[in-house]
C-alpha cells in the first residue's frame, strides 16, 4: 500500500499533464528499446516525471548564451539536452545503442544534438570552451581517486567554466567535497523525488586542480 501511496504523491507533484506525457513517452521508448537495445534504465525515467532532469535544465538555462556550448557526459538518448534550447549541445556516452537512438531522435530535434561515443576524457578532446558540463547519475559509482584524477586532467586546460553534478543521499557531502577542490558551488538544490542534491560549480583556474 505504501508503494502505491508514494507513487500517487509523486504523480500529484509532477502534475497530470506531465504524467500523461511521461507515460506516452515510455511506450515510444519501449519501441526504440526493442530496435536499439540500449540500457533499459532509459525506459523508466522520462524527462516529464524525473524531477532532477527538470532541475538541471532550470539551473543551467540562465547561465547559457546563444553561442555557448553545453556538454552532457552520460547523456543516454539525450533527454536532458533536448530540453536545453539556446546553445550548442554535445552528448557523450559509452552506450553506442543509446547514441544511435539519439541520432534518430535528432530528426525531431532542432538544432540537432551532436553525439560522441566516449567518456569524461572525451571532453578534453573537444577543443572548444564548455560553458556548462553535466556529470549526473553516475559519479557515485566511482571512487574518490578515480574522480579526482579525471577532474585534474579535465580542468587543467581551463575549457570548462561551470560543472553540474549530483550527489546521492547515501553519500552526503562526498561529491560536494571532491568538486570543492576545483571550484565554488554557486547553486545547491535538493531533489524531492530521488532525495539527492544538485550542485552547480563555478570552476577555478587550472592551479586549483593541480593542487587537489
Amino acid at each position: 500500500m505504501k508503494y502505491y501511496i508514494d507513487k500517487l504523491q509523486k504523480a500529484y507533484k509532477h502534475g497530470l499533464g506531465k504524467v500523461l506525457i511521461g507515460q506516452a513517452k515510455k511506450r515510444v521508448y519501449y519501441l526504440l528499446y526493442v530496435t536499439y537495445h540500449f540500457d533499459k534504465w532509459h525506459l523508466y525515467r522520462p524527462f516529464e516525471t524525473t524531477n532532477y532532469k527538470q532541475m538541471i535544465v532550470k539551473i543551467i538555462d540562465p547561465i547559457l548564451e546563444k553561442d555557448s556550448t553545453v556538454v552532457d557526459v552520460g547523456c543516454g538518448t539525450g533527454q536532458i539536452l533536448r530540453h536545453i534550447r539556446k546553445s550548442r549541445r554535445i552528448g557523450i556516452d559509452l552506450d553506442k545503442q543509446a547514441l544511435q537512438c539519439g541520432e534518430l531522435l535528432n530528426k525531431f530535434t532542432n538544432p540537432p544534438i551532436e553525439y560522441l561515443e566516449g567518456s569524461i576524457a572525451t571532453v578534453s578532446t573537444l577543443n572548444t570552451p564548455v560553458k556548462a558540463l553535466i556529470l549526473t547519475n553516475w559519479l557515485h559509482a566511482y571512487d574518490d581517486t578515480w574522480i579526482t584524477e579525471n577532474l585534474c586532467q579535465l580542468f587543467k586546460n581551463n575549457i570548462v567554466e561551470n560543472c553540474l553534478v549530483d550527489e546521492v543521499f547515501t553519500q552526503k557531502d562526498r561529491i560536494k567535497n571532491i568538486f570543492s577542490k576545483f571550484g565554488t558551488a554557486t547553486v545547491i538544490e535538493n531533489d524531492w523525488q530521488d532525495k539527492k542534491n544538485i550542485f552547480l560549480f563555478k570552476i577555478n583556474s587550472p592551479t586549483a586542480g593541480a593542487q587537489a
